[in-house]
């Protein structure tokens, strides 16, 4: 049950993420909490692992990568990674910060978004990678030697 509930933290649906938080809020578990801060504690020390809360925290990464918009190498590996994650919602927030960075994007990237658009489980993942290579393909290149000249 507790990793159902954890689980239950990165559903699409914001009712099931709100329920999930309620139980575990009126729970409070020793069991419960202890899962969780053992889950926090391999995600912030980077150790591998794949737990519930990986996906939740890739989301978030990824959403807050495509509002900073930097387009350095780094970036494009965690997007790229975030690209194959289980989570539909993880992959969706990948898809559209690769879609808000639009400059150099690598080509494996984009064709990560290809297939993505084309054979994801998720409608809205198909989209927002739709969306995503649209806005990568619409770079002018005007616009791309002027971004390579402030560099």
């Amino acid at each position: 049950p507790v990793d159902a509930i954890l689980s239950a933290l990165s559903d699409p649906d914001e009712d099931v993420r709100a329920a999930a938080m309620k139980i575990l809020q009126q729970r409070q578990q020793n069991d419960i909490l202890e899962s969780m801060g053992q889950e926090a504690i391999h995600i912030f020390a980077k150790e591998p692992y794949t737990g519930p809360l990986l996906s939740l925290n890739n989301s978030l990464v990824a959403d807050n990568l495509g509002k900073l918009g930097v387009d350095i190498d780094a970036v494009f590996e965690l997007l790229g990674k975030f690209l194959d994650d289980p989570s539909f919602w993880a992959r969706r927030n990948a898809a559209q910060a690769l879609g808000a960075i639009r400059k150099r994007v690598p080509q494996e990237i984009k064709e990560k978004l290809l297939l993505l658009r084309k054979h994801d489980p998720w409608l809205v993942v198909r989209e927002d990678a739709d969306d995503a290579l649209a806005e990568i393909l619409a770079i002018d290149p005007i616009e791309e030697s002027l971004e390579a000249q402030k560099v």
